[in-house]
């Protein structure tokens, strides 16, 4: 009997839910069949005209309650959209470096990139660069070379004496007489470590050929210095020559030759404290030709105030 009540009730309640289910779901069908395109129905809003009929807002394709968002511009939320200096400037923001910025360009101080601003070995070594040369350099000092030129090199740190420049020389018709050719005395004092006599001559503002020479002589001994025996000298558009005087190459004849072999002579002898020494020279020349300088160099022996002077 029991059962039977509350087979009878589960029946009742189940006949309840299916009633109110089909209730609401008839309702619901109700309210759709006849609801319109509204705010709260904005998904009937199917068209533009049935959209903004209803004072919504058509666009991107369907209907909004509100209308479409302005597109962003040059402000500062949007400072990439700031691509000229005026939209930049305009806004009170800073242009540099092709791009707008919220705050002015920094000033650069010494690093990598401006290693120009690196002006003291602490700031330069702070950066891990190097400091030489009183000023910094991404690299190391090189270590130097080897010189390929080191008795020219030595020349700047010697003192000097100037016995010609700048003068016509030349041996018309190959006559002794005729020579035009310069003599200067030459007044030594004190002791030297080293001499060295140094010669530039042209043709017609060119190096001298086979069929010239320069002719030297310090008290009667030289003659025509042996180019091909000058110490090492950078190439240059006239003939230049250098020789230590110790050990001078001349050749004792005309016509020069590269070709014959040179004999040899001291003229570091002659310089002794309180010497006067004669100097003869010209160029073997049939054309006009320039001594364009014979210079002497030299430093003195340790201890010693020593001078070559023009007397």
């Amino acid at each position: 009997m029991a059962n039977n009540k509350i087979i009878s009730v589960i029946s009742y309640i189940t006949i309840m839910f299916i009633t109110i289910f089909a209730g609401s779901y008839a309702i619901s069908s109700l309210v759709q069949k006849f609801a319109t395109c509204d705010v709260e129905h904005i998904n009937l809003c199917t068209t533009e005209s049935i959209c903004t009929s209803n004072n919504l807002y058509w666009w991107d394709e369907s209907c909004h309650l509100n209308k479409k968002p302005k597109s962003p511009i040059c402000s500062k939320e949007y400072i990439h959209l700031c691509t000229t200096k005026n939209l930049c400037e305009e806004i009170k923001l800073y242009w540099w470096d092709e791009s707008c910025h919220t705050n002015e360009k920094p000033k650069p101080v010494c690093s990598k990139e401006y290693i120009y601003l690196c002006d003291t070995e602490n700031l330069c070594e702070d950066i891990g660069f190097y400091w030489w040369d009183n000023s910094c350099h991404s690299n190391e000092k090189p270590k130097p070379e080897p010189s390929e030129y080191p008795d020219y090199d030595s020349l700047e740190d010697l003192n000097s004496l100037i016995i010609i420049k700048d003068k016509i020389s030349w041996s018309p018709e190959g006559k002794i007489e005729k020579i035009i050719a310069y003599q200067k005395q030459l007044e030594s004092v004190g002791q030297f470590a080293k001499i060295y006599l140094y010669a530039e001559v042209s043709i017609n503002d060119k190096p001298l050929t086979q069929y010239e020479s320069l002719y030297v002589k310090l008290d009667n001994e030289g003659g025509h210095l042996f180019r091909p025996q000058s110490l090492k000298i950078p190439a240059d558009t006239i003939t230049r020559l250098l020789y230590a005087i110790n050990n001078v190459p001349y050749l004792e004849t005309v016509p020069y030759s590269e070709n014959k072999t040179p004999i040899a002579t001291n003229w570091f002898q002659l310089f002794k404290n309180n010497s006067i020494i004669t100097l003869n020279t010209f160029i073997s020349s049939l054309k006009p030709a320039t001594i364009n300088k014979i210079i002497f160099y030299y430093n003195c022996a340790e201890d010693s105030n020593c001078s070559i002077k023009i007397d």
